[in-house]
């Protein structure tokens, strides 16, 4: 044994002793067990006869493991049953987020489907609107015409009304045919 445990196994044993008298002595009950303490230093364990009260502390201590282990048992019972049911859970949890990923992708794919088609449809009908300066440009779909100007429809949605003779001779050309031929089919064009 190494020198500076002496004093602590020479206090143990002291104490152990003065227990060991106070509980009546070795011939009365308690017992003396082999322990850890300082390499075998004796532990005093009193019988239940020997002492009411250390009777009924270890009466307590023994309720108390018996109770901790039904605890432990019943949890581990309960954490048995619902590992399924917490696997299953987690399988359908992650099952749905795949699905919902899968969504949004259909979703935007659909989306910019959606907007290449428009903009296909826009640029099919659309055509580029000069003014008389040649500055200004605006690819534009003709929503309307009279003798006054026209109404020229953007790709956001948006409306521009343009008078005639601000508009590029080619472009009243066009304006001027689109009007004959809504004459010719009988159709009346609106006012702006």
């Amino acid at each position: 044994m190494k020198t500076h445990l002496v004093p602590i196994a020479v206090a143990i044993l002291i104490c152990s002793s003065e227990l060991v008298s106070a509980c009546g002595g070795v011939g009365s009950g308690a017992r003396i067990a082999r322990g850890s303490f300082g390499g075998g230093v004796p532990i005093v364990s009193a019988a239940p006869a020997a002492n009411p009260m250390f009777a009924a502390i270890a009466m307590q201590n023994a309720q108390f493991a018996m109770a901790r282990q039904a605890a432990i048992a019943q949890a581990n019972a309960y954490n048995a049953r619902m590992r399924p049911v917490r696997l299953a859970n987690a399988s359908r949890v992650r099952q749905q987020r795949l699905a919902m990923r899968e969504a949004r992708k259909e979703i935007r794919i659909a989306k910019l489907e959606a907007q290449r088609h428009e903009e296909q449809e826009f640029l099919a009908k659309a055509r580029t609107w000069t003014d008389v300066t040649g500055n200004h440009q605006v690819i534009a779909v003709l929503a309307d015409a009279n003798a006054w100007g026209v109404k020229l429809q953007k790709k956001d949605g948006s409306t521009v009304n343009v008078p005639m003779e601000r508009l590029s001779s080619p472009d009243q050309t066009v304006v001027a045919a689109v009007i004959a031929r809504g004459i010719d089919n009988g159709v009346m064009l609106a006012g702006l």
